[in-house]
Protein backbone atom coordinates (compact mmCIF):
# COMPACT_ATOMS: atom_id res chain seq x y z
CA UNK A 1 0.00 0.00 0.00
CA UNK A 2 1.46 3.46 -0.94
CA UNK A 3 0.91 5.94 1.57
CA UNK A 4 0.09 9.75 0.91
CA UNK A 5 3.13 11.69 0.50
CA UNK A 6 2.06 14.07 3.49
CA UNK A 7 -0.20 11.98 6.05
CA UNK A 8 -2.41 13.98 8.71
CA UNK A 9 -2.60 12.64 12.01
CA UNK A 10 -3.75 14.38 15.32
CA UNK A 11 -1.09 15.05 17.72
CA UNK A 12 -1.57 14.68 21.90
CA UNK A 13 -3.50 17.66 21.91
CA UNK A 14 -5.60 15.97 19.37
CA UNK A 15 -4.54 19.21 16.98
CA UNK A 16 -4.58 18.14 13.41
CA UNK A 17 -0.82 17.78 12.24
CA UNK A 18 0.78 16.68 8.99
CA UNK A 19 3.52 14.77 8.72
CA UNK A 20 6.86 14.80 6.83
CA UNK A 21 7.87 12.47 4.52
CA UNK A 22 11.59 11.08 3.15
CA UNK A 23 14.75 10.60 4.51
CA UNK A 24 15.27 14.53 5.43
CA UNK A 25 12.35 14.41 7.53
CA UNK A 26 15.16 12.80 9.86
CA UNK A 27 17.61 14.20 11.71
CA UNK A 28 21.06 13.32 12.94
CA UNK A 29 21.89 13.86 16.93
CA UNK A 30 24.67 15.60 17.38
CA UNK A 31 25.05 14.42 20.82
CA UNK A 32 25.26 10.96 19.92
CA UNK A 33 27.98 9.11 21.57
CA UNK A 34 29.59 9.53 18.18
CA UNK A 35 30.11 12.79 18.22
CA UNK A 36 28.55 15.57 15.59
CA UNK A 37 30.13 13.47 12.62
CA UNK A 38 27.54 10.71 11.24
CA UNK A 39 30.27 9.79 8.61
CA UNK A 40 32.54 8.77 11.16
CA UNK A 41 33.58 5.10 10.76
CA UNK A 42 32.30 3.86 14.09
CA UNK A 43 28.68 5.29 12.19
CA UNK A 44 29.29 2.60 9.30
CA UNK A 45 30.37 -0.19 10.94
CA UNK A 46 28.59 0.41 14.64
CA UNK A 47 25.01 0.44 15.74
CA UNK A 48 22.12 2.91 15.43
CA UNK A 49 19.22 3.88 17.21
CA UNK A 50 15.99 5.46 15.78
CA UNK A 51 13.72 7.47 17.74
CA UNK A 52 10.63 7.78 15.61
CA UNK A 53 9.88 6.02 12.51
CA UNK A 54 7.77 8.26 11.18
CA UNK A 55 4.86 8.03 8.81
CA UNK A 56 7.30 5.63 6.62
CA UNK A 57 9.93 3.31 8.17
CA UNK A 58 10.97 2.79 4.61
CA UNK A 59 12.69 6.12 4.64
CA UNK A 60 14.91 5.62 7.98
CA UNK A 61 15.74 2.40 6.13
CA UNK A 62 16.92 4.29 3.07
CA UNK A 63 19.02 6.57 5.04
CA UNK A 64 20.65 4.24 7.06
CA UNK A 65 21.28 1.25 5.32
CA UNK A 66 21.32 2.67 1.30
CA UNK A 67 18.49 1.02 -0.50
CA UNK A 68 15.35 -0.46 0.16
CA UNK A 69 13.70 -0.91 -2.94
CA UNK A 70 14.23 2.82 -3.88
CA UNK A 71 16.14 3.71 -7.14
CA UNK A 72 19.26 5.37 -7.78
CA UNK A 73 17.25 9.11 -8.07
CA UNK A 74 15.47 8.94 -5.06
CA UNK A 75 19.11 8.08 -3.52
CA UNK A 76 20.51 10.89 -5.10
CA UNK A 77 17.65 13.40 -4.14
CA UNK A 78 15.93 12.45 -1.36
CA UNK A 79 18.17 13.42 1.34
CA UNK A 80 21.16 16.28 0.15
CA UNK A 81 22.01 16.98 3.60
CA UNK A 82 21.90 13.91 5.44
CA UNK A 83 24.79 11.30 6.09
CA UNK A 84 26.20 9.25 3.05
CA UNK A 85 24.12 5.76 3.04
CA UNK A 86 25.87 3.39 6.13
CA UNK A 87 26.74 -0.31 5.97
CA UNK A 88 23.98 -2.53 5.36
CA UNK A 89 22.19 -4.70 7.71
CA UNK A 90 23.93 -3.01 10.70
CA UNK A 91 22.90 -3.42 14.03
CA UNK A 92 19.80 -1.16 14.06
CA UNK A 93 17.20 -0.67 17.26
CA UNK A 94 14.25 1.54 17.60
CA UNK A 95 11.71 3.51 19.61
CA UNK A 96 8.42 4.48 18.67
CA UNK A 97 5.79 6.62 20.79
CA UNK A 98 2.42 3.82 20.98
CA UNK A 99 0.52 7.26 20.82
CA UNK A 100 1.93 7.85 17.59
CA UNK A 101 0.82 4.49 16.10
CA UNK A 102 -2.24 4.56 17.19
CA UNK A 103 -3.17 8.26 15.68
CA UNK A 104 -1.55 6.79 12.25
CA UNK A 105 -3.84 4.23 12.39
CA UNK A 106 -6.93 6.35 13.81
CA UNK A 107 -6.18 8.63 10.35
CA UNK A 108 -6.23 5.49 8.02
CA UNK A 109 -2.40 5.07 7.52
CA UNK A 110 -0.73 1.49 7.40
CA UNK A 111 2.79 2.03 7.12
CA UNK A 112 5.39 -0.72 5.82
CA UNK A 113 7.16 -2.07 8.56
CA UNK A 114 10.74 -1.26 9.13
CA UNK A 115 13.73 -3.93 8.37
CA UNK A 116 12.73 -7.06 9.96
CA UNK A 117 16.47 -7.52 11.57
CA UNK A 118 15.67 -4.18 12.64
CA UNK A 119 15.12 -4.51 17.08
CA UNK A 120 12.27 -2.74 18.65
CA UNK A 121 12.70 -1.52 21.77
CA UNK A 122 11.04 0.40 24.98
CA UNK A 123 12.71 3.25 26.60
CA UNK A 124 14.41 1.92 29.37
CA UNK A 125 15.46 -0.78 26.86
CA UNK A 126 17.39 2.05 24.53
CA UNK A 127 19.09 3.46 27.64
CA UNK A 128 20.54 0.29 27.83
CA UNK A 129 21.25 -0.27 24.42
CA UNK A 130 22.86 3.34 23.93
CA UNK A 131 24.76 2.45 27.15
CA UNK A 132 26.16 -1.00 25.76
CA UNK A 133 26.32 0.05 21.96
CA UNK A 134 27.29 4.04 21.60
CA UNK A 135 24.97 4.57 18.71
CA UNK A 136 24.57 6.76 16.51
CA UNK A 137 21.13 8.13 17.56
CA UNK A 138 18.68 9.35 14.53
CA UNK A 139 15.25 10.87 14.99
CA UNK A 140 12.05 11.33 13.68
CA UNK A 141 12.14 15.53 13.14
CA UNK A 142 8.85 15.97 14.31
CA UNK A 143 8.36 13.00 17.06
CA UNK A 144 9.27 15.64 19.92
CA UNK A 145 6.45 18.23 18.95
CA UNK A 146 3.96 15.76 18.51
CA UNK A 147 4.19 13.27 21.63
CA UNK A 148 6.57 15.63 24.00
CA UNK A 149 5.16 13.47 26.75
CA UNK A 150 6.57 10.29 26.13
CA UNK A 151 9.80 11.43 24.07
CA UNK A 152 11.03 14.46 26.16
CA UNK A 153 12.08 12.25 29.46
CA UNK A 154 13.61 10.01 26.79
CA UNK A 155 15.10 12.15 25.07
CA UNK A 156 17.14 14.18 28.56
CA UNK A 157 17.72 10.84 29.73
CA UNK A 158 19.76 9.62 26.58
CA UNK A 159 21.43 12.75 25.70
CA UNK A 160 22.75 12.74 29.35
CA UNK A 161 23.91 9.17 29.22
CA UNK A 162 25.56 9.65 25.96
CA UNK A 163 27.30 12.46 26.48
CA UNK A 164 29.10 12.55 30.28
CA UNK A 165 28.79 9.52 31.26
CA UNK A 166 29.82 9.38 34.78
CA UNK A 167 29.61 13.16 35.45
CA UNK A 168 29.81 14.20 39.36
CA UNK A 169 28.72 17.47 41.04
CA UNK A 170 30.79 20.35 41.51
CA UNK A 171 29.55 21.82 45.20
CA UNK A 172 30.24 25.76 44.09
CA UNK A 173 29.09 25.94 40.62
CA UNK A 174 25.14 26.92 39.80
CA UNK A 175 23.76 27.05 36.60
CA UNK A 176 21.45 30.42 36.59
CA UNK A 177 19.50 30.33 33.36
CA UNK A 178 19.01 34.29 31.62
CA UNK A 179 21.48 37.10 30.84
CA UNK A 180 21.39 40.35 32.18
CA UNK A 181 18.18 42.29 31.07
CA UNK A 182 16.40 38.91 32.66
CA UNK A 183 14.25 39.73 35.83
CA UNK A 184 16.19 39.12 39.14
CA UNK A 185 19.49 37.84 37.03
CA UNK A 186 22.02 40.78 38.23
CA UNK A 187 20.66 40.27 41.78
CA UNK A 188 21.00 36.15 41.51
CA UNK A 189 24.29 36.29 40.42
CA UNK A 190 25.71 38.73 42.59
CA UNK A 191 24.13 37.15 45.25
CA UNK A 192 25.32 33.41 44.44
CA UNK A 193 29.31 35.11 43.53
CA UNK A 194 29.02 35.97 47.25
CA UNK A 195 27.89 33.54 48.78
CA UNK A 196 31.04 31.72 47.46
CA UNK A 197 29.32 30.18 43.96
CA UNK A 198 30.23 30.28 40.62
CA UNK A 199 26.88 31.23 39.04
CA UNK A 200 27.41 29.77 35.18
CA UNK A 201 24.95 30.97 32.39
CA UNK A 202 23.65 28.18 29.81
CA UNK A 203 23.63 29.03 26.06
CA UNK A 204 20.36 31.13 24.89
CA UNK A 205 20.39 30.66 21.59
CA UNK A 206 17.68 27.26 20.02
CA UNK A 207 17.86 23.65 21.88
CA UNK A 208 20.31 23.73 24.54
CA UNK A 209 21.44 20.21 25.19
CA UNK A 210 24.52 19.97 23.74
CA UNK A 211 25.66 22.76 24.32
CA UNK A 212 24.54 23.11 27.66
CA UNK A 213 26.41 19.22 28.39
CA UNK A 214 29.47 20.79 27.08
CA UNK A 215 29.44 23.31 29.80
CA UNK A 216 28.59 20.91 32.64
CA UNK A 217 31.37 19.51 31.78
CA UNK A 218 33.68 21.63 32.50
CA UNK A 219 32.11 23.35 35.56
CA UNK A 220 29.04 20.67 36.82
CA UNK A 221 26.35 22.42 39.06
CA UNK A 222 25.19 21.77 42.11
CA UNK A 223 22.12 22.62 41.06
CA UNK A 224 19.99 24.93 38.84
CA UNK A 225 18.30 27.65 39.63
CA UNK A 226 15.24 29.10 37.37
CA UNK A 227 13.18 32.01 37.98
CA UNK A 228 9.94 31.62 36.23
CA UNK A 229 11.11 28.40 33.83
CA UNK A 230 13.38 30.31 32.40
CA UNK A 231 16.15 27.97 30.52
CA UNK A 232 13.60 25.28 30.52
CA UNK A 233 11.69 24.15 27.78
CA UNK A 234 8.18 23.42 27.95
CA UNK A 235 8.31 19.50 27.17
CA UNK A 236 10.87 19.12 30.19
CA UNK A 237 13.80 17.89 28.10
CA UNK A 238 15.96 20.23 29.44
CA UNK A 239 14.92 19.12 32.74
CA UNK A 240 14.88 15.20 32.42
CA UNK A 241 18.49 15.90 30.97
CA UNK A 242 19.66 17.82 34.06
CA UNK A 243 17.89 15.33 36.68
CA UNK A 244 19.60 12.57 34.67
CA UNK A 245 23.04 14.22 35.29
CA UNK A 246 21.94 14.41 38.73
CA UNK A 247 21.74 18.15 39.15
CA UNK A 248 18.67 19.36 41.63
CA UNK A 249 16.46 21.48 39.48
CA UNK A 250 14.77 24.58 41.98
CA UNK A 251 12.05 26.61 40.09
CA UNK A 252 11.93 30.23 42.00
CA UNK A 253 8.31 31.33 40.77
CA UNK A 254 8.26 35.54 41.75
CA UNK A 255 4.92 35.72 39.90
CA UNK A 256 1.69 33.93 40.01
CA UNK A 257 3.27 30.59 39.46
CA UNK A 258 -0.50 29.49 37.85
CA UNK A 259 0.06 31.25 35.38
CA UNK A 260 3.56 30.20 35.01
CA UNK A 261 2.34 26.73 34.33
CA UNK A 262 -0.39 26.92 32.53
CA UNK A 263 1.64 27.29 29.37
CA UNK A 264 3.29 23.92 30.63
CA UNK A 265 0.97 20.76 29.64
CA UNK A 266 3.58 18.10 31.07
CA UNK A 267 3.81 17.44 34.63
CA UNK A 268 7.41 17.49 35.09
CA UNK A 269 7.65 20.53 36.85
CA UNK A 270 6.20 18.99 39.65
CA UNK A 271 9.23 16.95 40.27
CA UNK A 272 11.50 19.77 40.82
CA UNK A 273 12.52 21.67 43.95
CA UNK A 274 9.47 24.93 44.15
CA UNK A 275 10.14 27.85 45.63
CA UNK A 276 6.96 31.10 45.53
CA UNK A 277 7.24 34.22 46.19
CA UNK A 278 3.45 34.31 48.00
CA UNK A 279 3.21 31.66 50.20
CA UNK A 280 -0.67 31.52 49.89
CA UNK A 281 -0.51 29.29 46.86
CA UNK A 282 1.54 26.92 48.71
CA UNK A 283 -1.41 24.62 49.53
CA UNK A 284 -3.38 24.69 46.03
CA UNK A 285 0.49 23.61 44.46
CA UNK A 286 0.93 20.45 47.06
CA UNK A 287 -2.81 19.71 46.49
CA UNK A 288 -2.12 19.33 42.65
CA UNK A 289 1.44 16.89 43.30
CA UNK A 290 3.92 19.40 43.85
CA UNK A 291 5.67 17.66 47.28
CA UNK A 292 8.39 20.31 47.97
CA UNK A 293 7.13 23.82 48.00
CA UNK A 294 8.94 26.44 50.12
CA UNK A 295 7.95 30.23 50.87
CA UNK A 296 10.95 32.73 49.44
CA UNK A 297 9.82 36.56 49.32
CA UNK A 298 11.51 38.81 47.32
CA UNK A 299 14.77 40.45 48.87
CA UNK A 300 16.72 43.69 49.19
CA UNK A 301 20.02 43.86 46.97
CA UNK A 302 22.96 46.12 47.03
CA UNK A 303 23.11 46.75 43.35
CA UNK A 304 20.20 49.35 43.80
CA UNK A 305 21.77 52.56 44.89
CA UNK A 306 21.16 55.68 43.70
CA UNK A 307 23.56 57.01 41.20
CA UNK A 308 21.67 60.40 40.54
CA UNK A 309 19.61 62.66 41.93
CA UNK A 310 16.55 62.90 39.25
CA UNK A 311 14.03 66.21 39.75
CA UNK A 312 10.47 65.90 40.37
CA UNK A 313 7.88 67.86 39.43
CA UNK A 314 7.39 70.85 42.11
CA UNK A 315 4.79 70.36 44.74
CA UNK A 316 5.18 66.39 44.04
CA UNK A 317 5.61 64.74 47.07
CA UNK A 318 4.03 61.20 46.83
CA UNK A 319 5.56 59.32 44.11
CA UNK A 320 4.15 55.90 42.36
CA UNK A 321 5.89 53.56 40.13
CA UNK A 322 4.11 50.68 38.14
CA UNK A 323 3.08 49.94 34.57
CA UNK A 324 -0.92 49.85 34.28
CA UNK A 325 -0.28 46.50 33.06
CA UNK A 326 2.15 43.45 32.62
CA UNK A 327 3.96 43.11 28.99
CA UNK A 328 2.08 40.69 26.89
CA UNK A 329 -1.18 41.26 28.73
CA UNK A 330 -3.77 40.75 25.84
CA UNK A 331 -1.71 37.82 24.31
CA UNK A 332 -1.50 36.01 27.42
CA UNK A 333 -4.84 35.83 28.62
CA UNK A 334 -6.36 35.40 24.80
CA UNK A 335 -9.78 34.18 25.01
CA UNK A 336 -9.42 34.03 28.49
CA UNK A 337 -12.56 36.12 30.03
CA UNK A 338 -14.14 36.05 33.31
CA UNK A 339 -17.88 35.96 33.75
CA UNK A 340 -19.11 39.28 33.13
CA UNK A 341 -21.27 38.88 36.20
CA UNK A 342 -18.80 38.04 38.42
CA UNK A 343 -16.85 40.89 37.49
CA UNK A 344 -19.51 43.13 38.08
CA UNK A 345 -19.46 41.44 41.61
CA UNK A 346 -15.93 42.00 42.09
CA UNK A 347 -16.46 45.89 40.99
CA UNK A 348 -18.68 46.36 43.71
CA UNK A 349 -16.71 44.69 46.17
CA UNK A 350 -13.66 46.89 45.75
CA UNK A 351 -15.82 49.64 45.92
CA UNK A 352 -16.68 48.61 49.23
CA UNK A 353 -12.91 47.92 50.52
CA UNK A 354 -12.91 44.60 49.85
CA UNK A 355 -10.10 42.42 47.80
CA UNK A 356 -11.05 39.90 44.59
CA UNK A 357 -7.92 38.58 44.49
CA UNK A 358 -6.85 35.43 42.52
CA UNK A 359 -7.89 33.30 45.23
CA UNK A 360 -11.35 34.88 45.45
CA UNK A 361 -12.04 34.76 41.47
CA UNK A 362 -10.94 30.83 41.55
CA UNK A 363 -13.34 30.32 44.44
CA UNK A 364 -16.04 32.00 42.65
CA UNK A 365 -15.75 30.50 39.61
CA UNK A 366 -15.73 27.20 41.12
CA UNK A 367 -12.06 26.56 39.85
CA UNK A 368 -11.38 23.03 41.21
CA UNK A 369 -8.41 21.74 39.14
CA UNK A 370 -5.77 24.72 38.27
CA UNK A 371 -3.62 22.58 36.13
CA UNK A 372 -3.63 22.02 33.47
CA UNK A 373 -4.75 23.74 31.24
CA UNK A 374 -5.89 27.42 30.69
CA UNK A 375 -8.87 27.65 32.60
CA UNK A 376 -6.75 29.52 35.65
CA UNK A 377 -6.28 31.93 33.24
CA UNK A 378 -9.98 33.73 33.32
CA UNK A 379 -9.30 33.74 37.12
CA UNK A 380 -6.30 35.87 36.58
CA UNK A 381 -7.42 37.66 34.06
CA UNK A 382 -10.40 38.76 36.21
CA UNK A 383 -8.09 39.65 39.13
CA UNK A 384 -5.23 41.21 36.64
CA UNK A 385 -8.55 43.84 35.70
CA UNK A 386 -9.32 44.46 39.63
CA UNK A 387 -5.93 45.22 40.49
CA UNK A 388 -5.55 47.98 37.98
CA UNK A 389 -9.44 49.45 39.68
CA UNK A 390 -7.66 48.84 42.57
CA UNK A 391 -5.14 50.68 41.71
CA UNK A 392 -6.64 53.15 40.37
CA UNK A 393 -8.87 54.09 43.57
CA UNK A 394 -5.62 54.30 45.76
CA UNK A 395 -4.40 56.93 43.35
CA UNK A 396 -7.15 58.93 43.59
CA UNK A 397 -6.77 58.61 47.96
CA UNK A 398 -3.14 59.65 47.53
CA UNK A 399 -3.95 62.29 44.52
CA UNK A 400 -4.72 65.14 47.39
CA UNK A 401 -1.03 64.30 49.31
CA UNK A 402 0.82 65.51 46.09
CA UNK A 403 0.74 62.46 43.89
CA UNK A 404 2.99 61.78 41.22
CA UNK A 405 3.08 58.47 38.34
CA UNK A 406 5.79 57.08 36.63
CA UNK A 407 4.62 54.53 34.52
CA UNK A 408 3.11 53.67 30.51
CA UNK A 409 0.67 55.98 29.06
CA UNK A 410 -1.92 53.23 29.97
CA UNK A 411 -2.26 55.43 33.42
CA UNK A 412 -3.68 58.32 31.72
CA UNK A 413 -7.38 56.81 31.80
CA UNK A 414 -7.13 55.44 35.30
CA UNK A 415 -5.63 58.56 37.08
CA UNK A 416 -7.84 61.00 39.16
CA UNK A 417 -9.56 64.08 37.10
CA UNK A 418 -7.45 67.16 38.33
CA UNK A 419 -7.51 70.47 39.60
CA UNK A 420 -4.50 69.75 40.04
CA UNK A 421 -3.88 67.42 37.14
CA UNK A 422 -1.79 64.36 38.36
CA UNK A 423 2.06 64.51 36.80
CA UNK A 424 2.47 61.44 34.58
CA UNK A 425 6.32 61.39 33.68
CA UNK A 426 7.70 58.13 31.50
CA UNK A 427 9.04 54.67 32.56
CA UNK A 428 12.88 55.00 33.82
CA UNK A 429 15.60 52.23 33.87
CA UNK A 430 15.67 50.46 37.19
CA UNK A 431 19.38 50.50 37.98
CA UNK A 432 20.47 54.00 36.78
CA UNK A 433 17.43 56.26 37.61
CA UNK A 434 14.68 54.93 39.91
CA UNK A 435 17.36 54.10 43.14
CA UNK A 436 17.41 58.57 43.00
CA UNK A 437 13.82 58.34 42.23
CA UNK A 438 13.11 56.74 45.14
CA UNK A 439 15.78 58.86 47.36
CA UNK A 440 14.27 62.15 46.14
CA UNK A 441 10.95 61.67 46.92
CA UNK A 442 9.31 62.49 50.28
CA UNK A 443 7.14 58.92 50.19
CA UNK A 444 6.54 56.79 47.72
CA UNK A 445 3.78 54.58 47.98
CA UNK A 446 2.99 50.88 46.81
CA UNK A 447 -0.54 48.62 45.91
CA UNK A 448 0.44 45.10 45.64
CA UNK A 449 -1.25 43.49 42.69
CA UNK A 450 -4.12 41.32 43.64
CA UNK A 451 -2.77 38.71 41.43
CA UNK A 452 -0.19 37.83 44.08
CA UNK A 453 -2.56 38.04 47.21
CA UNK A 454 -0.04 37.26 49.66
CA UNK A 455 2.77 38.27 48.27
CA UNK A 456 5.40 41.72 48.56
CA UNK A 457 6.59 43.81 45.52
CA UNK A 458 10.41 44.38 44.90
CA UNK A 459 9.74 48.27 46.11
CA UNK A 460 9.05 46.65 49.62
CA UNK A 461 12.85 46.39 49.58
CA UNK A 462 13.90 48.86 46.89
CA UNK A 463 12.60 51.76 48.77
CA UNK A 464 14.48 51.35 51.58
CA UNK A 465 17.26 50.34 50.40
CA UNK A 466 17.73 53.44 48.06
CA UNK A 467 17.35 55.77 51.03
CA UNK A 468 13.42 56.59 50.18
CA UNK A 469 10.23 55.93 52.26
CA UNK A 470 7.41 53.52 51.50
CA UNK A 471 3.99 53.93 52.44
CA UNK A 472 2.19 50.42 51.10
CA UNK A 473 -1.67 48.79 51.45
CA UNK A 474 -1.92 46.19 53.45
CA UNK A 475 -0.66 42.49 52.81
CA UNK A 476 -0.27 39.23 54.07
CA UNK A 477 3.01 39.19 52.82
CA UNK A 478 4.23 42.18 55.29
CA UNK A 479 4.13 39.78 58.57
CA UNK A 480 7.93 38.36 57.79
CA UNK A 481 8.58 42.11 59.18
CA UNK A 482 7.76 42.87 62.79
CA UNK A 483 4.61 44.93 63.39
CA UNK A 484 6.25 47.93 65.07
CA UNK A 485 7.39 48.83 61.55
CA UNK A 486 5.00 47.71 59.32
CA UNK A 487 2.01 49.38 61.28
CA UNK A 488 3.23 53.29 60.83
CA UNK A 489 3.45 52.63 56.69
CA UNK A 490 0.34 50.72 56.24
CA UNK A 491 -2.45 52.46 54.86
CA UNK A 492 -6.10 51.21 55.11
CA UNK A 493 -9.61 52.24 55.26
CA UNK A 494 -9.57 53.38 58.50
CA UNK A 495 -6.53 55.85 57.74
CA UNK A 496 -6.25 58.29 54.88
CA UNK A 497 -2.42 59.02 52.88
CA UNK A 498 -3.04 62.57 54.56
CA UNK A 499 -3.63 61.30 58.05
CA UNK A 500 -1.03 58.60 57.41
CA UNK A 501 1.86 61.25 56.77
CA UNK A 502 0.18 64.17 59.13
CA UNK A 503 0.53 61.40 61.83
CA UNK A 504 4.33 60.43 60.61
CA UNK A 505 5.12 64.03 60.58
CA UNK A 506 3.81 64.73 63.83
CA UNK A 507 6.61 63.75 66.03
CA UNK A 508 10.24 64.61 64.94
CA UNK A 509 12.63 62.00 63.65
CA UNK A 510 9.55 59.13 63.37
CA UNK A 511 10.32 59.19 59.61
CA UNK A 512 14.40 58.75 60.07
CA UNK A 513 13.63 56.32 63.11
CA UNK A 514 11.98 53.73 60.60
CA UNK A 515 14.45 54.62 57.78
CA UNK A 516 17.18 53.17 59.76
CA UNK A 517 15.13 50.49 61.15
CA UNK A 518 14.00 49.44 57.96
CA UNK A 519 17.03 49.89 56.45
CA UNK A 520 18.72 47.76 59.45
CA UNK A 521 16.23 44.49 59.55
CA UNK A 522 16.81 44.43 55.40
CA UNK A 523 20.54 44.26 55.67
CA UNK A 524 20.28 41.57 58.50
CA UNK A 525 17.41 39.43 57.23
CA UNK A 526 16.05 40.30 54.14
CA UNK A 527 18.87 40.21 51.35
CA UNK A 528 19.61 38.38 48.68
CA UNK A 529 22.42 36.30 50.32
CA UNK A 530 19.97 35.36 52.87
CA UNK A 531 17.61 33.95 50.36
CA UNK A 532 20.38 32.13 48.40
CA UNK A 533 20.91 30.50 51.73
CA UNK A 534 17.74 29.78 52.89
CA UNK A 535 17.03 27.74 49.09
CA UNK A 536 20.67 25.91 49.65
CA UNK A 537 18.82 24.72 53.41
CA UNK A 538 15.82 23.67 51.94
CA UNK A 539 17.47 22.15 48.97
CA UNK A 540 20.03 19.84 51.19
CA UNK A 541 16.58 19.20 53.20
CA UNK A 542 14.67 17.64 49.97
CA UNK A 543 18.25 16.10 48.79
CA UNK A 544 18.26 14.02 52.06
CA UNK A 545 20.08 10.76 52.25
CA UNK A 546 21.01 11.31 48.05
CA UNK A 547 24.43 11.82 48.90
CA UNK A 548 24.49 14.91 46.98
CA UNK A 549 26.46 18.07 48.51
CA UNK A 550 25.56 21.96 48.31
Amino acid sequence: MSLPFHPRIRDSLNRPRTLATGPESFEFLTWSPIGDNPDASAARTGAALVLGLGPCPADAARLLEGRTGADEDERETAAPDAAVPLAARRQVAWVECPDFERALAAGGAEPLPPPPHWVRLTPDEALRFAAETRPAIWTYRQARRLFPDFWAPLFGRLEASATTPGLRRAARTVLLPGGPRDLLHLELWDALTAEGYQPLAPPRAGRQGASLVRRLEARPPAFCLSVNLRGLDPGGETFHLLEALGVPVVLWFVDNPWHIVSALRLPWWKKAVLFVSDATFIPELRRHGAERVYPLPLAASPLFRPRADPALPAGARVLFVGRSTFPGRDAFFGASHPPVELSRRAETLLERGGRPDFHWWTEEMGLDTLWPGHAVRAAGAGAEACSLLHRALWLKKMAPAGLVVVGDKGWKHHLPPGPPETPLLPPVDYYTTLPGLYRAASYTFNVTSLLLPGGLTQRHFDVWRAGGFLLTNRTDGLDIFPPELVDPITLDAECTPQECISRLERRAGTRRELQNAWQKILDESHTYRHRIRFMVECLAESLDGSGASL
